[in-house]
């Protein structure tokens, strides 16, 4: 069993029902609408592209041992990480998902991502 949907929330981790032991983490649009303008404040694109960024630069800095386990595939209106390592999704979820809920922190790390996330 996979965890509680709140403990992510808003992003959504899950298992694909299609391929076992493969697993996603998401951001739809309707969530990233609602941080938009601090990404935009920020000199970013708040969709799924520039989460996709922002979570490629903190995997790099802060959880490199992970870069070879997740695969992206965002598109504008969804950010989507994929991997067979549940254990990576939830380490950067872990990280995303404060940063979502706070915007000094949001700020911060886009900021700290640099150029790559830059609108």
């Amino acid at each position: 069993m996979l965890d509680d949907p709140a403990t992510f929330a808003p992003f959504v981790l899950l298992e694909y029902p299609h391929a076992p032991d493969t697993y996603c983490l998401m951001l739809t649009d309707e969530y990233m609408e609602e941080v938009e303008e601090t990404f935009e404040e920020a000199g970013a694109e708040g969709n799924g592209h520039g989460w996709e960024a922002l979570a490629e630069s903190v995997v790099q800095t802060r959880e490199p041992d992970l870069v070879s386990d997740l695969s992206f595939t965002s598109e504008s209106g969804t950010f989507a990480v994929n991997s067979a390592n549940l254990d990576a999704l939830r380490r950067l979820a872990s990280i995303l998902r404060p940063a979502y809920h706070d915007e000094a922190l949001l700020t911060a790390m886009i900021r700290d991502a640099g150029p790559d996330v830059s609108a």
